[in-house]
This record gives C-alpha cells, sequence and structure tokens, in this order.
C-alpha cells in the first residue's frame, strides 16, 4: 500500500443571497434528513436512539442546521473533519465522497485502482473539498488493510465501511453449487475488513469528540432470500456486527450508522434483471449518510432504511 499524492483546494463561497432559501431546506429536513425512496419496514426500523445512555451531557447548539451567515459562507455539516471511504471508484461509494466534500469534509480515498481514485479526487475538489488523500489498499490483504488504519487513524473523524462485493450470477452464490473460493473472498471484504478497520481506528475515533462510523449494509442482511447464500451472510454478519459496535462503541463517544439500501444503481446491480430507472440512485443513499450529521449530540440514527419507491419484483441483490 502506498500513498499516491495530497491536494488541497479551498471552497468556494455561497453568496448569502442563496442563503434564506438553502436555510428553510435545511430546517425542513433536518429532523429526518432528504431520504428519497426510503420507507420504514414492518419492524418500525429507521431507529433513533440517544447515543450514550449513560452520561448525559449538554445539547449543542444547532450550528450543524443554522448556516453562519457572518461571513457569506454556508457552514458544512464535515467542515474541519476528515472522511475516509474505502471503495470510492463508483457508485455509493463514489457519491458518498462526492457529497462529503461538498459539506466542507477533507476526504480519504481508499482503493485498488489509482486511475479511478484520481478521478474521484478531482469530482471531490472540485465540489468543495479542503483536502484530498488517496492510498492505494487491497481490501482482501489484511496487511493492506492494518496499514491503511494506521496510517490514517491520527485525523479520521469518519469512517465509511462501503467496499463490498457480490456474485456476478445467482450460481455463483448458489447454496448448493456456488463458488466456495468467492465466497471466502466475499466474506473477507463485505465483513472481516470493516471489522479490522474499525478495531484499529475505534480507539482514535473515541478522541473526535465525536467519531462516527458509517456501515454500508444491505436489506439483504435483514430478509432472506435465494440464490444468494454467502452474500446474505455477510450482510446479515453485517448488520449484527454492526448493533454490536452501535452498543459498544457509544460509550466512548463513537456514532455508529447502518445504511440499508435495497436496489441501487452500481456495477453490483447490473445483471439483476430490473429497469435501472426503478432502482435508488447512489447520491439518495449519500444524502442518508448525512442523517448523522444533521442530528444533535443526543441522538444517532442507527439503522435507516432506503426502499424502492417503485415496485419491485426480482431475487435481491444490493
Amino acid at each position: 500500500m502506498r500513498k499516491l499524492f495530497s491536494a488541497v483546494r479551498c471552497r468556494g463561497a455561497v453568496q448569502a443571497s442563496s442563503l434564506e432559501s438553502k436555510l428553510l431546506e435545511m430546517e425542513s429536513r433536518a429532523a429526518f434528513g432528504s431520504i428519497r425512496n426510503s420507507h420504514l419496514p414492518k419492524d418500525g426500523r429507521l431507529v433513533l436512539m440517544h447515543p450514550r445512555p449513560f452520561r448525559a451531557r449538554a445539547q449543542r447548539s444547532q450550528s450543524h442546521v443554522v448556516a453562519s451567515l457572518s461571513n457569506g459562507v454556508r457552514e458544512g455539516l464535515l467542515d474541519g473533519k476528515w472522511a475516509m471511504i474505502t471503495g470510492p471508484g463508483s457508485g455509493i461509494g463514489r457519491a458518498i465522497s462526492i457529497r462529503f466534500a461538498e459539506e466542507g469534509g477533507s476526504i480519504v480515498l481508499a482503493g485498488r485502482k489509482p486511475d479511478v481514485l484520481e478521478e474521484v479526487a478531482e469530482e471531490c475538489r472540485k465540489a468543495g473539498a479542503p483536502e484530498v488523500e488517496i492510498f492505494l489498499a487491497d481490501g482482501l490483504d489484511a496487511g493492506d488493510v492494518e496499514s491503511l488504519a494506521e496510517a490514517v487513524a491520527s485525523r479520521v473523524d469518519v469512517l465509511v465501511n462501503n467496499a463490498g462485493m457480490a456474485a456476478s450470477g445467482d450460481l455463483q452464490d448458489s447454496l448448493l453449487v456456488g463458488d466456495v473460493d468467492l465466497w471466502e473472498r466475499m466474506l473477507t471484504l463485505n465483513v472481516l475488513t470493516p471489522m479490522r478497520l474499525t478495531r484499529i481506528l475505534a480507539p482514535h475515533l473515541a478522541k473526535r469528540n465525536p467519531g462516527y462510523i458509517i456501515n454500508i449494509g444491505s436489506q439483504a442482511g435483514l430478509h432472506a432470500s435465494k440464490g444468494n447464500a454467502a452474500y446474505a451472510a455477510s450482510k446479515w454478519a453485517m448488520t449484527g456486527w454492526s448493533q454490536s459496535c452501535f452498543e459498544e462503541l457509544r460509550e466512548h463517544d463513537i456514532r455508529v450508522t447502518t445504511l440499508f439500501p435495497h436496489y441501487v444503481q452500481s456495477g453490483m446491480t447490473e445483471e439483476v434483471d430490473i429497469p435501472a430507472e426503478r432502482m435508488i440512485k447512489p447520491e439518495d443513499v449519500a444524502e442518508a449518510a448525512l442523517l448523522p450529521f444533521r442530528l444533535s449530540e443526543l441522538a444517532c440514527p442507527t439503522e435507516i432504511m432506503i426502499g424502492n419507491a417503485m415496485p419491485i419484483k426480482s431475487p435481491h441483490r444490493r
């Protein structure tokens, strides 16, 4: 693993004349975020819980909702924060990287393809990221993952565990005739990699006052279906692990949120027999990922469901 480059670009100002309408929009969506195409399943998920139930603390001011008018620049939700996104080359990871940059965050992009990462880095700089860093790391290599975590531990405020994989066809992930080697890689990337990153970064995130972890789950980790045995197993594991993370880490001032998108327009759903126009856009998931930063320190959105607004009938694959 090696760092390719670091670049700096100052964010442009938002004219004060446009702030009034933006303020109204921000205030109207502050409670639940702009989560388009979302729904609450029968078990009532999208759970807002007190992040630290054993130690009461004063609620911070709503500066994360109300823009600063003193210098004509809107305060971004991630101003002054560093966010690391794994698997940022396309789909959800790319959308989150750019959206976080738009909110003033400095971005760490961690992935395997330098040319793709450079493209995303340029988009993040154009979107307003004060700084962008690229790290080459293979999520299937434990040494790479641990080196990555150690390299960024001193400055990262937000960890987005997004990198993942699925089988390219149902037979590869069939319970009876599936590719066992593929299963092992899938479970490693989808489960063990975020666990390794979190294990190393959590002690440092605890010092960030607060730190944030956003896990990208899937509704395959909530509802059983056929033809995706290992993928579903990996996402069920992510669900249980994320719930444990929330319970354990909130006592250390770390907010843990898991997103559960249904069908999303991405490379992982290209072979799914569903029209792309019926799928959720990656940008919708990125908008949902901002909800933890919109709320006060007294609340943490632990699980956010993002469902398809239009009816869909097909075997599941995120």
